[in-house]
C-alpha cells in the first residue's frame, strides 16, 4: 500500500514539475474582448511580469544546488527565501524540433496520453491563439484527495533570452472556475518553459517551476520526491515530440520565425 501510494505522489508531482502552457484553436480573439480586458488587467500582467523578473532577478543571491546530471540533462533546486518549498530548475537539449514541442503543448485533448497523473484538462477559455485559461484535475493516491487548479498560460517571445516562453500560473476566481468541493487546490507560483531551436529536430530547453500541492502532505516529502521530477518531464516532452507533425497558427510561427531570424543575426554578426 504505501508504495502504491508513494508511486502515485511521484505520479503526481511529475505532472505539477511539468505544468505546461496549453492552447487550442476555435474561438476567435475578436470574441473574447470582455475576458482580455479581465485577464489584461494590472494585477494579471503585474504577476506575469513578476514571474519573468522572479526567475531572473528575485533570489539570485541565493545559488542553485545540483541535483541530477543526466543525459545532458541537468537539474538544481533552491530555496526561495522562507517557502519551505524548493523552486527546480532544468535544461539540456531535446531530439524535438521547437513547432513540434509547442504542438503538443496546446492540444488540450491529447494532454493525457503524455502528461503522467493528468486525470483531466479542460480548456476554459481559449482567449487568443497565444492565450488561455485552464483546469486541471491531477490524480491522488487513497486517502488524499485529488488536486486541482486554474491556469493561465501565454505564449511569448523573449528576445533577451532568445526563447519562446510558454509561462504559467495560477489564477483566482476565474469565473468558468468549476470549484468542486471534493478537490484540494493546488498553487502554481510559477512554471516557464523556454525554448531555443538549436538545429531542424533539436531544441534547447530550460525549465523553471515553483508549485505547492497544498493539503496535508509533508513538505520535505515534496522537495525529497519533486527534485529528480524535471528530468522525468523533460524525457516525456522529447518522446511526445520527437515524432509529433508540428501544427502552428499563424500568430505562433510568427514568434517562431522572428526568433529564427534573432539567432541567426547573433550567429552572423559572431562571426
Amino acid at each position: 500500500m504505501m508504495n502504491t501510494m508513494f508511486r502515485k505522489l511521484h505520479i503526481f508531482i511529475i505532472i505539477f514539475t511539468g505544468h505546461t502552457a496549453v492552447f487550442s484553436f476555435g474561438e476567435t480573439p475578436s470574441s473574447q474582448d470582455n475576458l482580455k480586458i479581465e485577464l489584461h488587467s494590472p494585477k494579471i500582467k503585474q504577476k506575469e511580469f513578476f514571474i519573468i523578473g522572479r526567475i531572473e532577478k528575485t533570489f539570485e543571491h541565493i545559488q542553485w544546488e545540483d541535483v541530477l546530471n543526466k543525459e545532458g540533462i541537468k537539474v538544481q533546486r533552491k530555496k526561495m527565501d522562507k517557502e519551505s518549498i524548493f523552486a527546480l530548475k532544468a535544461s539540456g537539449v531535446i531530439e524535438a524540433s521547437i513547432e513540434s514541442i509547442i504542438t503538443i503543448f496546446r492540444d488540450t485533448k491529447q494532454a493525457h496520453l503524455w502528461a503522467p497523473g493528468l486525470k483531466q484538462r479542460t480548456l476554459l477559455k481559449n482567449i487568443s491563439e497565444l492565450e488561455a485559461v485552464v483546469y486541471d484535475i491531477h490524480e491522488m493516491p487513497w486517502p488524499c484527495q485529488d488536486r486541482d487548479i486554474v491556469m493561465f498560460n501565454s505564449i511569448k517571445l523573449l528576445s533577451s533570452r532568445k526563447q519562446i516562453a510558454l509561462i504559467s500560473s495560477s489564477i483566482e476566481n476565474f469565473k468558468l472556475d468549476p470549484k468542486p468541493n471534493n478537490k484540494v487546490r493546488a498553487e502554481l507560483h510559477y512554471s516557464y518553459i523556454g525554448l531555443t531551436p538549436i538545429s531542424k529536430d533539436k531544441t534547447l530547453i530550460e525549465f523553471f517551476i515553483h508549485v505547492d500541492p497544498k493539503g496535508s502532505l509533508p513538505k520535505w516529502l515534496i522537495n525529497h520526491i519533486v527534485k529528480t521530477r524535471p528530468y522525468s518531464f523533460l524525457k516525456a516532452i522529447e518522446k511526445s515530440a520527437k515524432n509529433k507533425p508540428a501544427k502552428l497558427g499563424n500568430s505562433t510561427m510568427k514568434l517562431v520565425d522572428r526568433l529564427k531570424k534573432i539567432l541567426l543575426m547573433k550567429k552572423l554578426t559572431s562571426n
